[in-house]
């Protein structure tokens, strides 16, 4: 069962009423929300004074608190066993999907990719990419597991797949492809494009894309987000009800220097990238 915890801010402004809301203090409601599969329990308090009753929050949630669904504004007090859930997988797989999507559509078919894993752990992608490539370059701090999972895949697309703990050999790169946090500084030229899950901890010469919106499938409308961004919804669905079919979803816009770029945008840009690098068309 996931559970929400939502906050409404309605803090008295008079003196009366102040009092009243002190001596006559509300309790936090409590709703379960059965959609077959799963189900949400939605905690919501209406604060009307300085104070949280965050005790009285733990015992409503049922202990329920050390993955706590909420607004990352809500300052949640950690001493007390309360914790904001967080899963970075669904957002990975975003990353992921808008790469390859947008490569697609972009007709590369020659072109030099790199995958930065630091962790070997989006094994799957090599062959993914590999179609889209005549170079592709793995970045990897375990460099044997790669080598032992993209066995016969040069054979198979007539790829060049160059494995490598090294970051300065994965220059030069059209697209790179990062799907979990780029904690390196990546000496690239303007023109490359990166898809990463977060925004990167040194600033990036290229193009950008590092975070990514959905649009709420049909089936899923009836969900419920109670005010919280989808992504982060859809985020607990993907990872704690194992409702793998959101991991095929592909974005509706990306993120790039904290803007929203239409999807069919960023693959036209992708394109037009390429183009111009390869003046013949072969890309």
């Amino acid at each position: 069962m996931l559970t929400i915890l939502t906050i409404d801010t309605s803090i008295e402004t008079s003196i009366l009423k102040r009092a009243f809301s002190y001596f006559f203090r509300n309790k936090p409601n409590m709703e379960i929300l059965n959609y077959g599969d799963f189900k949400i329990k939605h905690i919501n308090f209406v604060q009307r004074t300085k104070k949280i009753p965050w005790m009285k929050i733990k015992n409503i949630a049922d202990g329920d608190i050390d993955n706590l669904m909420c607004d990352e504004n809500i300052s949640l007090p950690v001493e007390k066993g309360f914790n904001r859930y967080c899963s970075p997988l669904f957002k990975r797989r975003l990353c992921e999907n808008a790469a390859l999507v947008a490569l697609n559509k972009a007709n590369a078919r020659n072109i030099a990719i790199t995958l930065y894993d630091v962790r070997a752990v989006h094994l799957d992608m090599p062959r993914l990419l590999a179609p889209f490539c005549s170079e592709l370059k793995i970045i990897t701090n375990n460099v044997d597991i790669y080598e032992s999972a993209i066995q016969d895949l040069n054979e198979e697309h007539n790829t060049n797949i160059f494995i490598s703990s090294c970051i300065s050999n994965m220059y030069p790169s059209d697209v790179i492809i990062a799907p979990e946090k780029i904690k390196k500084n990546f000496k690239i030229d303007q023109n490359t494009v990166v898809f990463t899950s977060e925004k990167p901890i040194a600033p990036l010469n290229g193009i950008v894309y590092n975070d990514y919106k959905i649009n709420v499938p049909n089936k899923f409308s009836d969900i419920k987000n109670f005010g919280l961004k989808n992504e982060y919804v859809f985020s607990a669905l993907y990872t704690e009800t194992n409702m793998y079919e959101l991991g095929s979803l592909v974005p509706c816009s990306c993120v790039s220097k904290g803007k929203d770029i239409p999807f069919k945008k960023v693959c036209r840009n992708v394109e037009y990238i390429l183009k111009e690098k390869y003046k013949t068309g072969d890309y």
